[in-house]
C-alpha cells in the first residue's frame, strides 16, 4: 500500500470536508491535509490540558511533578509544539483525575485552535 500526501489550496472544497473545519482557519495557502489536521488536533489537546490544569490552580511545574513528567515537556504539549505519546497522555490524565478519553473527546469537539 502506498501513502499519498495530497496538498490542496486553502479554498479547495475538499479541504473543509476532510478536516471538518472552517476554510479560513487554514494557516497556509496550501498544506498537506493530514499534517494540518494533526497540527490542529495537537493544539486542541494542548488547550484542553492547559485549561484543565488552570482550573485546578496548578502551575505547569506542579502538574508535571504530579504526572512524573518534565515541566518543559508540559509547556510544549500545552502549546501544541509537540505530539504527545499515549503513555504521557495517561500520566497527565491521571494527574488531572480524568480519563485520557475524556481529554481526547474534549479536544475533538473544540471548534478551532485559539491557543492562549
Amino acid at each position: 500500500m502506498t501513502n499519498i500526501l495530497v496538498t490542496l489550496p486553502r479554498n479547495h472544497h475538499l479541504h473543509n470536508i476532510l478536516c471538518r473545519t472552517r476554510l479560513n482557519k487554514t494557516p497556509h495557502s496550501g498544506i498537506g491535509i493530514h499534517r494540518w489536521c494533526m497540527e490542529e488536533r495537537v493544539k486542541m489537546l494542548g488547550l484542553v490540558l492547559r485549561q484543565s490544569r488552570q482550573a485546578k490552580g496548578w502551575s505547569q511545574e506542579e502538574m508535571a511533578e504530579r504526572a512524573g513528567l518534565h515541566r518543559n515537556f508540559v509547556g510544549l504539549v500545552e502549546r501544541g509544539a509537540t505530539q504527545i505519546a499515549i503513555d504521557s497522555l495517561f500520566c497527565l490524565a491521571d494527574a488531572l483525575g480524568v480519563s485520557a478519553s475524556d481529554l481526547l473527546r474534549q479536544a475533538e469537539t473544540r471548534p478551532s485552535s485559539k491557543a492562549e
